[in-house]
């Protein structure tokens, strides 16, 4: 099978990874469902072309040239490296099975000296730090990079901060950054809207992408600390302890970001961030393997846990609790 493909791929070469090759990745299968990510992609001659995903579930058929028949299906394994050696090589590529339901490919190449154009901008998503905006308190807005979409990276942010639609950065609270985050004051409650526009100043790159944002501007935060408690703690002895780590059973009385920490005289020996809420969630803390062995031949240890949570409007709390294991 392997030698069918390579005789269809002609000059598309197995080569290694040299320090002035790129890798270009396309992706597929999981969450991306049938489809290539992204389905159509410019290299330059001599780029690796890296192929990743389920091939056993999606085998891969090529052919370098329309007139040519497509290769036997390749299965595996993962992931598959080409190269695109000449300017002009073109590769079509169609899964065995889902190809007659669009899951189709094709990678180009020009020459080294041109610009690799973004084939689709990523599309994006904000969200918001802290997650329930105040009046008269400061709030930052991060984009991501929807996972899955697109290839490029963005170099430039411009926000719409008024959510008039327009970005005015010298009439107004509007911004370019350089950087996916951007803060500001919003003065009074209220319903809100913004949006983001991410571009790149990249030669050849093709596309923006915009994203909106609604949410709520509370009048007041709650100045009330979370509340926490430990709803369990297992196992207690320490030889099971320091075998399969301390299970920490913990209940929020409304959603929190925590850190988790076991010390022991001052040192961290587990640490686990996690979100909690109103259902009981269970954090199991591992010890590492120097702890292990600075704690294995003690009788008895008086260990400390130490849970600290901050909620969506900025409040805190810290939890301790001592914990005699023998």
């Amino acid at each position: 099978m392997r030698t069918a493909l390579t005789l269809a791929l002609g000059a598309l070469a197995v080569v290694p990874v040299g320090a002035s090759a790129d890798v270009r990745t396309v992706r597929f299968g999981g969450e991306l469902g049938n489809r290539y990510e992204p389905a159509e992609l410019t290299v330059q001659a001599g780029d690796v072309v890296e192929w990743t995903g389920d091939f056993a579930v999606h085998p891969l058929r090529y052919r370098p040239s329309p007139s040519e028949p497509y290769s036997a299906p390749y299965t595996g394994p993962t992931p598959l490296r080409r190269t695109l050696s000449a300017v002009g090589d073109r590769l079509e590529y169609v899964c065995a099975i889902h190809g007659d339901a669009g899951m189709r490919g094709v990678v180009s190449a020009v020459a080294a000296g041109d610009p690799r154009p973004l084939t689709r901008p990523p599309l994006l998503s904000l969200r918001t730090e802290p997650r329930e905006p105040v009046a008269g308190r400061r709030v930052t807005f991060i984009v991501s990079y929807v996972e899955g979409t697109g290839e490029g990276r963005f170099t430039q942010f411009a926000w719409d901060l008024d959510g008039d639609g327009r970005v005015r950065p010298n009439d107004g609270p509007d911004r370019i950054t350089k950087v996916p985050r951007v803060s500001t004051t919003f003065g009074r409650a209220g319903k809100r809207k913004i949006g983001v526009t991410g571009s790149t100043t990249e030669p050849g790159a093709a596309g923006t992408s915009t994203t909106t944002f609604r949410f709520v501007v509370a009048a007041k935060a709650d100045s009330t600390p979370p509340r926490l408690t430990v709803a369990g703690l297992t196992p207690t002895a320490l030889p099971a302890i320091l075998r399969s780590g301390l299970l920490v059973t913990l209940r929020a009385g409304e959603p929190v970001r925590a850190q988790i920490d076991i010390l022991h005289d001052g040192r961290v020996l587990a640490r686990s961030t996690r979100r909690l809420g109103t259902n009981a969630t269970a954090v199991r803390l591992r010890f590492s393997r120097a702890s292990i062995e600075s704690l294995r031949k003690r009788e008895s240890v008086r260990l400390k846990l130490r849970v600290v949570a901050r909620d969506d409007a900025g409040n805190r709390t810290t939890l301790r609790k001592t914990i005699i294991a023998r």
